[in-house]
């Protein structure tokens, strides 16, 4: 356990993002998601007692982005994925 990654991205005001990410079955029990702001103040996080987790954010102001993502228990693989959609206007 412990492992983990960071990926940035701009996010952009009007649109809302979603991270998934899924560890590999049967070797991470448990998969962490975070954010971080442009000012590197953590916004939100999902730590569920599974492998699958979700996360969403819908920023009020354009920056940079810090997601990461941490095993908290098991060990293994994963993968993440962002995705976005824009809201009605």
């Amino acid at each position: 356990s412990g492992e983990k990654t960071e990926y940035s991205f701009l996010l952009e005001p009007g649109t809302c993002y979603w991270v998934v990410g899924c560890g590999e079955p049967a070797k991470v029990k448990e998969l962490y998601l975070y954010i971080w702001g442009p000012d590197n103040n953590r916004i939100t996080e999902s730590k569920p007692e599974s492998p699958n987790v979700t996360l969403g954010h819908c920023p009020m102001a354009p920056g940079m982005f810090k997601v990461q993502a941490k095993v908290g228990e098991g060990k293994g693989a994963y993968k993440v994925g962002l995705f976005a959609k824009a809201l009605k206007k």
